[in-house]
């Protein structure tokens, strides 16, 4: 070991650690991690769109504003047969 007496390396190492450390954890979570889960996800044959869900999102909310409409008509429908009938 380093005799902090003799040798400010122990200080300079500290320092080093201390000041950058959280900007390597930074690095290695938001640039190398997240290429190597894009990496893995495109092995198992996800597609390359930034989110895949967009491309279906559109036709899924579609399909569901023309399930609303279909349900409000029948309920509207409904209605006015309990009206006519009472």
């Amino acid at each position: 070991m380093d005799n902090p007496q003799h040798c400010d390396f122990i200080y300079v190492q500290d320092l080093l650690m201390c000041s950058n450390l959280r900007d390597l954890i930074d690095t290695t979570h938001n640039y190398h991690y997240f290429n190597y889960r894009t990496a893995l996800l495109r092995k198992l044959g996800r597609k390359d769109s930034v989110l895949p869900c967009d491309e279906t999102f559109e036709s899924e909310i579609n399909s569901s504003r023309l399930l609303k409409e279909d349900m409000t008509k029948r309920e509207e429908e409904m209605r006015q047969l309990f009206f006519q009938k009472v």
